[in-house]
């Protein structure tokens, strides 16, 4: 779905784009994106009427046509395994030369191609309707607090499967949840799945930032899985707010919260037992030497201070800036802080509190405390620590009981 065509136009105007291929079934705005495209003067350009599935299936593979990036911006969660798979299919892939295999330096270096993904299902990342995200991306989700995660996870998860079906391995850079739709975004990075499995190896070792091998998670990893290793299921603990943790595929059916024993049984919108939801993507939500880099490269431009607009009234505690959100995003992508969320207002209720704190005076105490605490991007109210559901209600309980 091009629009208006403007984010072909910037992938011209400022990516320095030698092509750019926008789409939009609908054929009353294709002067429009032509008239924008023509504008900036940079680059060349095609812009077609297609639907999506006859272009990525069909049209663009008989030509052998593929990018080096693309971008699907679809409208809902139809067929999105579909739309996934057909995307992939276009992906320029970079084959492994021999040369790569005597550099040592070029060991370091995973290439490949970049897939941009988007979901406008609220109903299906939510956990409020896992059967329409069954169809579309074979997950079954599940309601919890986490649920602006879980809907990502969802879908970097089904890219992540789609590319194994293909031989292809995804690596997430980045993603983006906005819920004014909600829209879920995720932007990966796809190579060949053994290129993939060697540089993921040699980067663990080494120990790398941004390795998406967290301390957190090191012992779920089943090494047989290959690029598969981060997706599996989550499990959501009623009793400690909804927190999240990972359940390895082998565990299915032994499900119990690492952190207060409850075990499964719960249907994640009633207050006892574990729920659990997946497959999904269970590595981190960014990657830390990429959001680092982009950080930089939003200062150097001097966009830090550009503000966010909100197409509706701008939730409480959201981001204004840019460089706001970029800087939420790289405390998301810290390797402690695991999977899921806390929200104030739900952590204050089951402390049995009467006030609640103000959300940077509580992260400031785990932080004071040698925990690490960080805000997330998609609630104003939420955040990312590696303490546990009582130990955060202890903060909160300390707190009221200072002011």
């Amino acid at each position: 779905m091009a629009g208006a065509g403007l984010r072909g136009g910037r992938y011209l105007a400022h990516n320095a784009a030698s092509q750019v291929w926008c789409n939009d079934a609908n054929t009353d705005i294709t002067s429009l994106v032509r008239k924008n495209l023509d504008g900036i003067n940079k680059g060349k350009y095609t812009v077609t009427a297609e639907d999506v599935h006859h272009l990525l299936g069909v049209s663009l593979p008989s030509q052998s046509t593929t990018f080096d990036v693309v971008d699907v911006d679809s409208f809902g969660s139809k067929d999105g395994n579909v739309l996934l798979f057909n995307a992939l299919r276009c992906l320029r892939i970079p084959q492994r030369s021999s040369d790569d295999d005597n550099n040592n330096n070029n060991n370091n270096v995973l290439r490949g191609s970049l897939l941009y993904v988007t979901c406008t299902d609220g109903f299906a990342g939510s956990g409020r309707g896992p059967l329409r995200a069954l169809s579309a991306y074979g997950c079954y989700t599940r309601l919890s607090p986490s649920c602006a995660e879980t809907g990502l996870r969802m879908l970097a998860g089904a890219a992540i499967a789609r590319a194994n079906d293909l031989g292809l391995a995804c690596r997430v850079v980045f993603t983006h949840y906005s819920p004014h739709g909600p829209v879920y975004r995720a932007m990966l990075h796809v190579s060949r799945r053994a290129d993939y499995q060697r540089w993921r190896s040699r980067r663990d070792s080494e120990g790398a930032e941004g390795s998406s091998r967290s301390k957190t998670n090191q012992n779920m990893v089943d090494p047989s899985l290959g690029a598969l290793d981060d997706y599996a299921f989550v499990g959501s603990c009623r009793a400690c707010c909804g927190r999240l943790f990972q359940v390895p595929w082998s565990r299915l059916g032994h499900v119990t919260c690492p952190s207060c024993g409850s075990f499964g049984g719960g249907d994640g919108r009633h207050d006892a037992g574990v729920s659990v939801a997946g497959p999904l993507y269970v590595g981190p939500m960014h990657d830390l030497s990429v959001v680092r880099q982009m950080r930089g490269h939003s200062q150097m431009l001097g966009w830090d201070d550009e503000r966010i607009a909100w197409s509706t009234k701008k939730p409480h505690g959201a981001c204004s800036s840019l460089g706001e959100l970029l800087e939420r995003m790289e405390g998301e992508a810290h390797p402690l802080v695991g999977l899921g969320i806390f929200k104030v207002p739900d952590v204050t209720k089951t402390a049995g509190a009467r006030t609640m704190p103000a959300i940077k005076r509580l992260l400031a105490a785990l932080q004071d405390d040698g925990f690490v605490a960080e805000r997330s991007h998609v609630d104003g109210t939420a955040f990312k620590t590696n303490a546990s559901a009582e130990e955060v209600r202890s903060f909160v309980r300390m707190l009221e009981a200072d002011a």
